[in-house]
């Protein structure tokens, strides 16, 4: 957000980022994050016809998982979006869950599996390093999901290899 990293988190960053494999060899690869709201109400109007996909830009630590069941688990109700209908994103219904479905053709860089530093292996979590882009599909799939009475959106995202300015932290 533009303030100064407090200089008691810099170690603990400095240790994250030397935990991160710079690049790996996994390859394809499919990662999921729930996400605590509709990408819709954080694009606003600039996706249209004539652009109809949007660069997301992940500026901080993200936590994915290669379980999609886990994913919704973890997207919070976003009960802040209205109803909005578009012929660009579809039927987008209030108090839902968001899921966006990133998917790596290339081999995934600064990322580290936390499933043996973890005591929940059984969320698969891959953590991805600060700074990764994608390109967001503009229409999401809608599904139902047993663990969730409302609807659940899959948007789906490319990696997105231009390059990125990290901001320096340390």
């Amino acid at each position: 957000n533009g303030s100064s990293v407090p200089v008691e988190y810099i170690d603990h960053i400095k240790n994250i980022d030397s935990s991160l494999y710079q690049k790996t060899d996994i390859s394809p690869l499919k990662l999921y994050t729930g996400v605590e709201k509709s990408p819709v109400t954080i694009a606003g109007t600039s996706w249209s016809l004539t652009r109809p996909n949007k660069l997301i830009h992940l500026p901080s630590y993200t936590s994915t998982t290669t379980n999609f069941d886990k994913s919704i688990g973890f997207a919070s109700v976003d009960d802040t979006t209205q109803h909005h209908e578009s012929i660009h994103h579809g039927i987008i219904e209030p108090n839902s869950k968001h899921v966006i479905e990133l998917n790596f053709k290339h081999p995934i860089r600064d990322a580290v599996s936390m499933v043996k530093h973890s005591v929940h292996k059984d969320e698969e979590e891959i953590l991805l390093g600060r700074g990764h882009q994608f390109v967001l599909h503009h229409r999401p799939t809608e599904i139902t999901h047993p663990d969730f009475d409302g609807k659940v959106y899959v948007w789906k995202a490319q990696t997105d290899f231009r390059p990125v300015n990290r901001k320096k932290l340390y």
